[in-house]
């Protein structure tokens, strides 16, 4: 065995060896400059033929010809095993994107960087930016890296998908001043500025660039069937889903201006020197998902004000040794005021009265980075990267509900929360790149939450070049998210907060293997993950809500808890091509993911396929340059295959419901307005090809359902996008 495994070894290194002497054909040539450079996934700069994880690069041009008005939009339309149950067109307020296939309700199991800077706020865990409204204009995005699988070796929590790191353009790649307009049918509208330039301070280099920008939707009109739940179980007369005082029982019909949005937002780049400074702002007011509790054609708006600071310094003192080091302070206020009549979301509801609730939160969080690298022979073969995060965090909420009518107080505040904290994180990561055909990388991460026990998160890869045009990479990784603190502190009398939570985690091996020939190449890979203690929302026995009572924590039966019950199986296999032909005047992608999911929960003791996860998806693109004064033509398609309906809460709704599968269409025309210096246009028609998605809507996705078939989102059939932008 011995024996064999050096031959293996020899002949690996003759197919290097030969790969090397035939660098300069033109095949190799071409692959060569094919090859993506990324930096998210062992946070240096790299081939992404050698990089620790399975990423994916989307660049701007892409983003332009194929009509993306959104880091989401780019994302599900792109990102080759990131998957979303939602059409992009409805899914502002949503924020739900999964990876090869699994989905989980709260979202927060992808970790959303800019510029390297973390935007996942540690009150919900949420992003919350990646859409049209987002902090992030989409024309001052240079590239999006897409890293899939567990990333918390370097980064900590909410890595457990994987990463989406959007890097913005510098004054070289956005110099001057440029206004835009873009309109979407039905009726949305987004005027933007932006500028960059370079300077020089005391003989100092510096640049800057910003883009600012206002998004406004208006008059999407949902028409959701109606259903008949009869009598409100818990006032015995007929539900109520309007403030009239007299319930119909009925929910449904049409909804209107369901997704009124309006957002201000920005970001700003600046950098003098070894110094550079990123600020970020978003102030939106936006609709609530159809799965919330409130009246049908109700109140239902979020509001939400956000601050991102980043200061960072970077030095070189040699070849060897660099250091790296940032400090960053975020905030986050939200507001969701919704109106509910029905009981028991309004304890008040048998008096004919509606609640008018006003939940509130606010959270502050700032920290330090150090970050140190030795480069042992100052040629990257050996390098050592080391690093310590410090954060220390604030969170203040509470919930009141009032009566609609007269404003007066119904009840007690509930669901506050005031706490403090500190969380700290130390990693380390080694490579090895002992020859030209063999990559080696290995690290490990420790955070400490004072709410459980320390985590470890380890990773290690191995990536080779066995053959000319060939890669095979071996990745084993293990990631974690801590419970966000409202998870671990929020009450409420129909909710208690619980005494403890795990962190959820995930254990992923995977193995790539990809031939590049000639500017196409071809990929296969295959993974298996398993996710443990995932955090979800219990639906107590009786028996269990009375010991709450005896307990003296309740005053009342409580009909919700919070615990680690899930557990999910993932496995699969992911293929793709993509390319470029004809000079590259037409560059294409396609590719398709499938898998396997089950998921158990401790309190069923059972096992089933997990609700809202297709067991297949697939994506596709092609861009066509015509030529330098004719358009550029793209088209993106994103297919998603049947799946188990999903609910709130998670198992109780119609389990073994399947919803149909959709198909969704990019076609986008870009170019040069001719005889116009500056003046650019974009034009894209966006369709989708199906009625509803898997996702549970109404009343019964809070509660047990007592209908026999569910009411699913509706999706968005048709929608046209139109703009322009004036360079100067």
């Amino acid at each position: 065995m011995r024996l064999r495994g050096t031959k293996i070894l020899g002949l690996l290194a003759c197919a290097a060896a030969s790969s090397s002497a035939r660098a300069d054909d033109t095949g190799g040539l071409q692959d060569l400059l094919d090859q993506s450079i990324v930096s998210t996934a062992s946070k240096t700069a790299e081939s992404d033929a050698i990089a620790p994880a399975v990423s994916h690069v989307i660049t701007a041009a892409e983003i332009r010809a194929l009509g993306f008005t959104s880091v989401e939009d780019a994302v599900v339309f792109m990102a080759p095993e990131l998957n979303t149950s939602y059409p992009v067109s409805i899914r502002e307020g949503v924020s739900e994107i999964g990876a090869r296939g699994v989905e989980l309700r709260n979202a927060a199991q992808l970790l959303v960087l800019v510029d390297g800077h973390t935007l996942n706020e540690p009150y919900r865990g949420l992003s919350a930016v990646l859409g049209p409204a987002g902090m992030v204009p989409i024309e001052l995005v240079d590239r999006i890296e897409v890293v899939t699988g567990p990333g918390s070796v370097l980064y900590g929590t909410n890595a457990i998908f994987g990463i989406v790191n959007v890097v913005t353009k510098d004054a070289a790649a956005f110099r001057g001043v440029r206004v835009g307009l873009e309109a979407t049918t039905p009726m949305s509208m987004r005027p933007y500025v932006g500028a960059g330039a370079q300077f020089q301070i005391f003989g100092v280099d510096g640049e800057v660039t910003y883009e600012v920008q206002y998004y406004r939707r208006r008059d999407f009109t949902v028409d959701i069937p109606r259903v008949d739940f009869g009598a409100d179980a818990v006032t015995g007369k007929l539900a109520r889903f309007s403030s009239d005082p007299v319930g119909t029982g009925v929910w449904g019909g049409s909804r209107w201006r369901a997704t009124d949005l309006d957002a201000g937002s920005g970001w700003l780049k600046m950098r003098l020197g070894e110094v550079t400074v990123r600020v970020g702002g978003l102030v939106a007011k936006k609709p609530l998902p159809l799965t919330t509790p409130n009246d049908f054609n109700g109140l239902a708006k979020e509001s939400i004000h956000r601050v991102a600071l980043d200061v960072a310094h970077q030095h070189v003192f040699s070849k060897i040794f660099q250091l790296s080091s940032r400090i960053y302070a975020d905030s986050v206020d939200d507001s969701v005021i919704l109106d509910a009549s029905r009981a028991p979301v309004c304890p008040y509801a048998d008096f004919g009265i509606t609640c008018l609730v006003d939940n509130r939160y606010g959270v502050r969080w700032a920290g330090v980075e150090v970050q140190p690298q030795l480069d042992w022979f100052g040629n990257g073969r050996l390098v050592t990267l080391l690093g310590i995060d410090a954060r220390g965090r604030a969170a203040r909420a509470i919930t009141d509900e009032s009566d609609l009518v007269t404003h007066q107080p119904l009840t007690r505040s509930t669901g506050i929360v005031d706490r403090t904290d500190v969380t700290i994180g130390a990693y380390g990561q080694q490579t090895w790149r002992p020859t030209g055909w063999l990559a080696l990388n290995g690290g490990a991460r420790l955070d400490y939450d004072p709410r459980f026990d320390a985590v470890v998160s380890p990773r290690a890869a191995a990536a080779v070049e066995p053959w000319t045009g060939g890669n095979l990479k071996a990745i084993y990784s293990q990631a974690f998210r801590a419970p966000s603190l409202e998870e671990s502190y929020f009450s409420h009398p129909l909710q208690v907060a619980p005494s403890s939570l795990r962190p959820e985690r995930v254990y992923s091996g995977e193995i790539r293997l990809a031939q590049s020939i000639a500017g196409q190449r071809l990929s296969f890979g295959v993974f298996d993950m398993a996710f443990r203690d995932l955090i979800e929302r219990h639906r107590l026995t009786p028996d269990e809500a009375q010991s709450y009572v005896d307990r003296g924590i309740s005053q009342l039966p409580p009909q919700y808890d919070t615990r680690n019950l899930g557990h999910v199986e993932a496995r699969g296999f992911t293929m793709g091509l993509d390319g470029a032909v004809a000079d590259q005047a037409v560059r294409y992608g396609v590719s398709v993911t499938t898998t396997r999911t089950v998921a158990s929960y401790g309190d069923r003791g059972s096992s089933a396929p997990l609700e809202g996860a297709p067991s297949v998806f697939g994506k596709a693109h092609v861009i066509v340059s015509l030529g330098a004064r004719l358009p550029t033509l793209g088209l993106a398609a994103r297919a998603v295959g049947s799946s188990i309906v999903q609910g709130v809460a998670r198992g109780d709704v119609h389990a073994g419901t399947h919803s149909p599968p959709w198909l969704g269409l990019r076609v986008t025309a870009s170019g040069e307005v001719p005889w116009v210096d500056g003046l650019s246009y974009r034009v894209a028609g966006d369709g989708t090809f199906g009625d509803t998605g898997p996702i549970v809507i109404g009343p019964n996705s809070t509660s047990t359902p007592s209908q026999p078939t569910p009411v699913l989102m509706p999706l968005q059939q048709m929608s046209v996008i139109v703009g322009l932008e004036q360079r100067f």
